[in-house]
C-alpha cells in the first residue's frame, strides 16, 4: 500500500507542471478484457478486469491520463492478481463530429502477486481510444498493450477496455 501511494504521488508531482494550462478534468472509468501475453499466457486464463481515470486535457489535441487498472487471473497453479498504474499522453489524431480517435503510449508500474510471490516491475503502454462525445461524456473502446521489463511471475499484457467518463471543463 506504501509503494502505491509513492507512485501516486509521483504520477501526481509529474503532471503538475501541465496542470496550469488545463482545458478540462476528465474522470472515466474502465471495464474489459485482460489478456497475458508471453511465456505466462498458457498458464492463466484472460479476466474481466476494472480500471478508474484521472485525465487533464491541455488542448484540444493533447490529453494526459492517469490509470489505475486490476485483475485477477485464475490458472493451474493458482491465482495472479496484476494491478497497474501508469501514465498516458494522448494526441487526439482525428476528431471529426462526435467522434473522437486518440493514439497514446507512456510509463507505468505493473504489480504482480501469486500464492505469496509478489513482483514490481517498470513497463510501457501504447494504446488507441475510440470515442464518442456527447457534449462532456465519453463512451468509448480502448486497446492498449503493456509491455512490462523484467518479470518473473507476471508478463506482458493486452486490455480492450470499454471506457464511460465525463469532461469537467476549466474556462
Amino acid at each position: 500500500m506504501k509503494n502505491l501511494f509513492r507512485l501516486a504521488l509521483f504520477c501526481i508531482l509529474t503532471v503538475a507542471p501541465a496542470a496550469f494550462a488545463l482545458d478540462g478534468i476528465y474522470l472515466g472509468a474502465q471495464v474489459g478484457d485482460v489478456t497475458l501475453s508471453g511465456n505466462t499466457a498458457p498458464l492463466y486464463n484472460s479476466t474481466i478486469g476494472y480500471g478508474l481515470d484521472l485525465g487533464f486535457e491541455e488542448s484540444s489535441l493533447i490529453e494526459l491520463v492517469l490509470h489505475g487498472q486490476h485483475s485477477n487471473h485464475s490458472g493451474a497453479f493458482g491465482d495472479l492478481s496484476v494491478s497497474d498504474a501508469f501514465i498516458s499522453a494522448y494526441l487526439h489524431a482525428i476528431r471529426t463530429g462526435d467522434l473522437d480517435f486518440s493514439l497514446g503510449l507512456g510509463p507505468g508500474f505493473y504489480f504482480f502477486s501469486t500464492q505469496g510471490t509478489s513482483s514490481t516491475n517498470f513497463g510501457l503502454n501504447f494504446g488507441v481510444n475510440g470515442d464518442v462525445c456527447l457534449d462532456a461524456f465519453r463512451v468509448g473502446l480502448g486497446v492498449n498493450y503493456h509491455s512490462v521489463f523484467g518479470t518473473t511471475i507476471g508478463d506482458n499484457l493486452w486490455t480492450i477496455m470499454m471506457r464511460f467518463g465525463y469532461v469537467f471543463d476549466i474556462n
